[in-house]
């Protein structure tokens, strides 16, 4: 005698013996195979609103019912009654990786018992060997494996990251999700990789640079104030011989680390060791931009020529507004007094949190520090105290420790060297642009210096 059903699944199905049952709302007969899974199955692809309205009513039951449709090695079978002589059987296989690549063709059996393939329902996603060659596509030495790779470099590259980012937990939990099948090189790996980069595309620049016919080189020396040592950096500009695509383009050659005093004759040698390294002739470089120190004219002037040193202009428009501001000691002082109020409001917490709170609805939110040997700094200084000095009075005005206000009359004057300063720092921008040339408009020094 057949046990009573116990599963929710039989509300749906009458049980003719313990293989088969018979469906009520299609009267189809089903096989159980001594379980309800083609049961479910049966409802879930012939029936979708009955399972949907029913099975889906009781988190509990639904989790049941999708935890066991869902079971890689999952089959149902299908067995349909069309007359009393012939019974057809559909069999539907599925597994958890390839149910999504070539969904399963349906097997008919004839009352003979003889089995065969129907295939015109079947849908073409993608064969198993394309399946496999896009999981060994990730595996080192692969397609996708490698432009991954290439494009971590990119980024260490573009963005100036340390290559031990590749060991940060965070990094490697991105890469988990968006490529689970990568597997990511070690920090040695991306250190060895890094190398072989970096000497494949110099390469390329060497032999770009050798039939380049004009070439403009900058170069200044810096100190890293840290740990004391000084570098000399050196860039090349030039218009590209490609006919198709004529722009200005630049490169950093070098940032060099300089052991040896900073006089003209070692600039001199290092600059021309530089020259001969990326394959860069004495005829084509016309023009080397620098700043107005002695030992780097010097130096241009020993490696190439006297003629072909041309000052930095923004350099000499930074020198122009700092001796103006020395000649006027009323500008100093007032300068040096937004100095300490700016000062001020960066040491305090209190006077940074309230400048904080009072300009969220602000594009100006913090106050600029000036800074020597930052082009245009004090002219940005000035125009933010300017922008903000309503929040700033208030905010001083409540706290006894922070300096004095300046008054109306100097607000004035500082009015007034904005707008006399404005347009030198339109010209410092101007010429500081990469993207097109402004030697010409330096012209005029040039012929008062020859």
């Amino acid at each position: 005698m057949a046990l009573a059903p116990k599963s929710e699944v039989w509300k749906f199905y009458v049980r003719i013996n313990d293989k088969i049952a018979k469906c009520n709302v299609c009267g189809n007969n089903i096989k159980t195979s001594g379980n309800t899974t083609n049961l479910r199955c049966h409802i879930k692809t012939k029936h979708k609103n009955i399972f949907e309205e029913h099975f889906n009513r009781s988190n509990q039951n639904n989790t049941r019912v999708a935890s066991s449709l869902e079971t890689p090695s999952e089959a149902a079978i299908e067995i349909g009654n069309k007359s009393t002589s012939s019974t057809s059987t559909s069999l539907t296989a599925s597994s958890s990786r390839a149910s999504t690549l070539s969904p399963s063709p349906s097997i008919a059996s004839t009352s003979s018992g003889s089995t065969c393939i129907s295939v015109s329902n079947y849908k073409q996603y993608g064969s198993l060997n394309q399946s496999f060659a896009n999981i060994s596509s990730f595996r080192e030495g692969g397609n996708k494996n490698s432009k991954i790779t290439d494009g971590i470099l990119f980024m260490i590259c573009r963005d100036s990251e340390p290559i031990s980012v590749v060991e940060n937990e965070g990094f490697q939990y991105l890469m988990k999700l968006v490529a689970p099948l990568y597997k990511i090189p070690s920090r040695r790996t991306f250190d060895e990789l890094l190398d072989k980069k970096y000497e494949f595309v110099s390469n390329m620049l060497k032999e770009k640079l050798s039939g380049i016919q004009y070439i403009c080189l900058t170069t200044d020396v810096w100190t890293e104030t840290h740990q004391t040592r000084s570098f000399l950096g050196v860039t090349a500009h030039y218009v590209s011989n490609d006919t198709d695509d004529l722009k200005l383009q630049g490169v950093t050659l070098e940032v060099y680390e300089l052991e040896e005093r900073h006089t003209g004759e070692n600039l001199a040698q290092t600059l021309k060791e530089i020259c001969t390294k990326w394959n860069i002739k004495d005829d084509v470089v016309i023009a080397v931009v620098t700043d107005g120190g002695s030992n780097m004219i010097k130096a241009v002037e020993l490696a190439f020529d006297k003629k072909r040193h041309t000052y930095c202009f923004a350099h000499l428009l930074n020198l122009l507004v700092q001796k103006s501001i020395e000649s006027l000691p009323l500008l100093k002082s007032l300068l040096e007094q937004v100095k300490t109020i700016v000062s001020w409001f960066r040491s305090s917490v209190i006077g940074s949190d309230e400048l904080r709170k009072r300009t969220v609805n602000s594009t100006e939110k913090t106050l600029i520090q000036s800074v020597s040997t930052r082009w245009n700094s004090t002219y940005y200084m000035v125009e933010r105290f300017l922008a903000l000095r309503e929040i700033v009075s208030s905010i001083i005005n409540f706290n006894t420790t922070a300096p004095p206000m300046i008054i109306a009359k100097d607000v004035e004057f500082l009015q007034d060297f904005v707008l006399l300063f404005k347009p030198i720092e339109v010209a410092t921008k101007e010429a500081c642009g990469e993207r097109f040339v402004t030697l010409n408009t330096t012209s005029f020094l040039q012929q008062q210096q020859y």
